[in-house]
């Protein structure tokens, strides 16, 4: 048996990283490179930016790229 798993990005942007890996893993999608960046204090350890944006269907492996607040 073969079984087609496409990935549709989920949003995760404002979500803990935790909560994001989490979230792009029920979508069947991949975390990709993480990056960090300076942030206010309500911003820190959540998701400022993903690439591709919420909403696309990347082609296989389907890795999400975050930015997160440092």
């Amino acid at each position: 048996w073969v079984a087609k798993i496409r990935c549709v990005v989920p949003k995760v942007r404002g979500l803990t990283l935790a909560a994001a890996r989490a979230a792009l893993a029920r979508f069947d999608c991949r975390t990709g490179k993480v990056a960090r960046k300076g942030a206010g204090a309500s911003r820190r350890g959540r998701v400022l930016t993903q690439r591709p944006r919420a909403g696309a269907k990347p082609g296989f492996p389907s890795a999400v790229r975050l930015v997160v607040g440092a």
